[in-house]
């Protein structure tokens, strides 16, 4: 054997035994998270997975049901939904393979979740009606459970929500590193692979949640997003995210006169945020917010009882930068209810 056979041989060992470290790693540490951060509400079985729901708050009127958008569990409400909880019952949930919820055997399509979601308010035992708030992709999801149960809703809020025709519009799509890699589908397995190894968790601890939200809940944050569960489903969700979309072009998803309230994240684009999306500034990135404020727009159409609200100070993630505009929002409909 020559010195060159020997020194490959020797990589590929060295390949294999950090592999095996991370893959130990990567194990260990999600045992570990699972026991130091167990469910900070329940989990309630919907036929054979079990999906967790956080109740806060009592009251004889419509019950507060929050969902967040794509990849994203209940904590990201943890700031909205502590204040509605002083003055209504308000529940989060984490859809199939989220936060602390089990995996689904069935496809993460719109119908499949609508139907998660109506079982597990029956089965927790949470009462109607509700008022539904749903931010980006969850607007969307908010939106058909209204048109399929409106029996069960009396209101809906959608946070800087998601627009069936966005991906035909002139949007232009992010161009950062992460949209890249999820928006190719060929990349997918090797993501999963990196995740069993823990690669994704040095992601996570340079790029968590930040903001307004308080120590422990970004620990919470890191580890739920750490697990090869979650990347898993991210990966789903982002893969079936423009069927989900065509899905709604129907036209069925139509509210009538149940009342409607779209909150726009409306922060004037910067250098930095556009930079973090892969945009050009400011062509690109003007470009980009006119064209999701007349999307935004055409939302506040579909209902003939509806209003938009805009928030100047926030990003995509209103319910982190401006929790208090929600608030406002909920109190009020409730009000008028």
């Amino acid at each position: 054997m020559n010195y060159l056979q020997h020194t490959q041989i020797n990589t590929v060992l060295y390949i294999l035994i950090i592999i095996m470290i991370g893959a130990c790693g990567q194990y260990i540490m999600t045992k570990l998270e699972d026991i130091k951060y167990p469910p900070i509400g329940k989990m309630v079985d919907v036929g054979g997975y079990k999906l967790h729901i956080h109740d806060l708050g009592e009251s004889s009127g419509p019950t507060i049901v929050l969902d967040m958008g794509l990849g994203g569990n209940l904590l990201y409400w943890s700031l909205v939904q502590q204040e509605i909880a002083k003055f209504a019952r308000v529940v989060s949930y984490d859809r199939a393979g989220i936060g602390w919820s089990d995996k689904s055997p069935w496809p993460k399509t719109n119908k499949n979740i609508v139907e998660d979601l109506h079982s597990l308010l029956h089965k927790a035992e949470i009462p109607g009606p509700y008022i539904l708030v749903g931010h980006s992709f969850a607007g969307i999801i908010a939106r058909i459970y209204a048109n399929k149960y409106p029996n069960e809703v009396v209101g809906v809020v959608l946070v800087d929500s998601s627009h069936e025709y966005q991906l035909q519009s002139e949007l232009p799509k992010p161009k950062d590193f992460l949209s890249r890699i999820l928006n190719l589908n060929i990349f997918h397995p090797v993501v999963v692979m990196a995740s069993k190894i823990g690669l994704h968790r040095i992601f996570h601890l340079y790029n968590g949640e930040s903001g307004s939200f308080d120590k422990k809940t970004q620990h919470m944050m890191i580890a739920k997003n750490s697990s090869i569960k979650f990347i898993e489903t991210l990966l789903e969700e982002w893969r079936l995210f423009e069927s989900n979309l065509e899905d709604a072009q129907t036209g069925k998803y139509i509210l009538g006169a149940i009342p409607l309230v779209v909150i726009t994240a409306s922060m004037t684009p910067n250098e930095e945020s556009c930079a973090k999306h892969g945009h050009a500034f400011p062509e690109v990135c003007n470009l980009a917010h006119k064209v999701w404020h007349e999307l935004q727009k055409d939302l506040v159409t579909k209902s003939t009882n509806s209003k938009q609200v805009k928030a100047y100070n926030s990003g995509h993630i209103i319910q982190r930068d401006e929790p208090q505009i929600i608030i406002d929002t909920v109190r009020e409909m409730l009000r008028e209810l």
